[in-house]
C-alpha cells in the first residue's frame, strides 16, 4: 500500500516535467537571403565607387564674346585623385558680326566661321561634398589643342557653299572655374566661368584671334 502511494505521488510530479515540449532554440543567425545591414556600408560603397570612376561624359552650351558652340568634355582614363585626364571638342559658330562679307558674282554674301576643337586639359577638383544623395564639387579645368575653322559663305546652296568652304587651322585653349552637382552617383549638372581663346596660323579678314571671357552650363552622366 506504501509502495502505490509513494508511486502515484511520484508520477503526479513527473506528469508536467514530461509534458513540457522541448524549447525551439533561437537562431543564432539571420534566415537564409537576409543580411545584416551596416551603415557603414554605403559609405564604403561611395568612396569605392569614387575611387573607381573613369570620370564624366558632358554636354554643354559654351557662350563666349565671340562665338556660341556646343562642346563636351570626355573623361580619358581612370580618376587619380582628385584630377582627370579631360578631351574636348564641339562645334563653336563664331560671331557673325566678326567676320567679313564675300563677294560673289557680284553680290555680297555674309560669311559664318565655324571652329571644331580638340582640346586636351586636366580637370582638377578643389572641394568635395556629399549630401543625401547629391554629391557636389568646385573645379578648376584648363586645357589646349588643335582648331579647325571652316570659313563659308552664308545664304547659298548647300553644295554650292560646302564647295567655296576654306579651311583655316589655328590653336586654342581655355581655363574655367565652376561647381558641379552629382545626383545619385550617375548624373550631374555643372556651371562653369573662365576664358576661352582661338588664334588662327593666317587671318580670316583682319582678324587672326579670337578670345574673351566665357560661361557654360551643361549636363552629363558618370561612366562606371
Amino acid at each position: 500500500m506504501r509502495t502505490s502511494v509513494l508511486s502515484v505521488i511520484a508520477l503526479l510530479f513527473a506528469s508536467p516535467v514530461l509534458a513540457q515540449e522541448p524549447s525551439t532554440p533561437y537562431p543564432s543567425a539571420a534566415p537564409p537571403g537576409i543580411q545584416r545591414a551596416s551603415p557603414i556600408v554605403p559609405v564604403q560603397q561611395h568612396l569605392a565607387r569614387a575611387q573607381t570612376s573613369h570620370g564624366h561624359a558632358m554636354g554643354f552650351l559654351n557662350v563666349t564674346s565671340f562665338s556660341l558652340g556646343g562642346r563636351g568634355y570626355f573623361s580619358l582614363g581612370g580618376r587619380r585623385g582628385f584630377s582627370v585626364l579631360e578631351l574636348s571638342t564641339g562645334l563653336v559658330a563664331a560671331n557673325a558680326s566678326l567676320i567679313p562679307e564675300t563677294y560673289l558674282r557680284g553680290y555680297r554674301y555674309a560669311q559664318g566661321l565655324f571652329m571644331i576643337p580638340a582640346y586636351l586639359g586636366v580637370r582638377f577638383n578643389l572641394f568635395e561634398g556629399h549630401a543625401g544623395s547629391m554629391d557636389w564639387s568646385q573645379f578648376i579645368r584648363g586645357g589646349a589643342g588643335p582648331v579647325m575653322g571652316m570659313l563659308t559663305p552664308l545664304g547659298l546652296e548647300f553644295f554650292e557653299s560646302m564647295s567655296r568652304t576654306s579651311f583655316h587651322w589655328g590653336i586654342g585653349g581655355y581655363a574655367v572655374t565652376g561647381l558641379e552637382f552629382t545626383y545619385d552617383q550617375s548624373y550631374n549638372v555643372f556651371l562653369q566661368v573662365g576664358l576661352d581663346y582661338t588664334g588662327f596660323f593666317h587671318p580670316i579678314g583682319d582678324r587672326r584671334y579670337f578670345g574673351g571671357p566665357s560661361f557654360a552650363i551643361g549636363f552629363g552622366k558618370l561612366i562606371p
